[in-house]
């Protein structure tokens, strides 16, 4: 479990090189509960993100909401980065090649949805993938709360 802005995200638990996250790719992810605040834990590579994605209602109603998450290379509120909370942070990269000295990030994001109705689902939005060095924006996960 990972507390952040007041939430509690349940991290990936997957084998060591398999995939923790999914990029935000337009896709909508069944997400089922009441409260006041949506929230992701979420990263960017090469250059920090923004982006609409929709809230979907049991009831047939939606409403958008913005993400604006730093690039996971440096601290909130630096290098061009908005001012996120830092869920973590880790001292050490791994890549393919090897780790490498440097603290990379992990932020969380809330955004206000209707906490008198039941979210159905979230459509992310449409941030890129990671071919050729592409910025994305990776979802680590979501949690609804008050």
């Amino acid at each position: 479990t990972v507390t952040a802005g007041g939430l509690s995200f349940t991290w990936p638990s997957v084998a060591a090189g398999e995939p923790d996250n999914t990029m935000a790719q337009g896709q909508i992810i069944s997400v089922s509960g009441s409260g006041s605040t949506l929230g992701f834990l979420a990263s960017a590579n090469n250059q920090a993100l923004t982006g609409t994605g929709v809230v979907y209602y049991t009831d047939g109603t939606s409403q958008t909401f913005s993400l604006d998450i730093g690039n996971f290379w440096n601290a909130s509120g630096t290098s061009g980065n908005p001012s996120n909370t830092t869920a973590f942070s880790e001292p050490t990269i791994d890549y393919p090649t090897g780790p490498i000295s440097h603290t990379s990030y992990v932020f969380e994001q809330s955004v206000a949805i209707d906490p008198s109705k039941t979210v159905e689902a979230v459509q992310l939005p449409s941030l890129g993938d990671v071919s050729g060095y592409n910025p994305a924006l990776h979802v680590f996960g979501i949690a609804i709360g008050s």
